[in-house]
């Protein structure tokens, strides 16, 4: 799970030719193999530059459950605008529900 959470990541918050909205992001995510609305989560990530860049710097499993898992990923972000580069740094969670994952039950004595 962690590697596809840094590929969403990637995929979503990197782009060119003032490609930073919703619906590019969502076609990133789909032409990486993700469901299109998964980008929607990462709004955040996205803007109006004209560019941008994203360096995964850590990807950590927040928790892993029976029924859901989450992972932690740390990234830094470049934009571009004109003759601007704006830097920053994120921590992202993403989770994922597994609802008909069966559930362990015990037999009576």
């Amino acid at each position: 799970m962690k590697a596809r959470a840094t590929a969403l990541i990637e995929a979503v918050g990197a782009w060119t030719e003032s490609r930073g909205d919703l619906n590019s992001a969502r076609a990133r995510a789909r032409a990486a193999g993700f469901a299109p609305g998964l980008a929607d989560a990462l709004a955040p990530l996205l803007g109006s530059q004209q560019s941008a860049v994203v360096a995964v710097r850590d990807a950590q499993y927040g928790g892993i459950l029976t029924s859901s898992s989450s992972v932690l990923v740390v990234a830094d972000h470049w934009r571009a605008e004109a003759d601007v580069l704006v830097t920053a740094a994120s921590t992202t969670e993403l989770s994922q529900h597994h609802p008909h994952r069966p559930r362990r039950t015990r037999s009576p004595p």
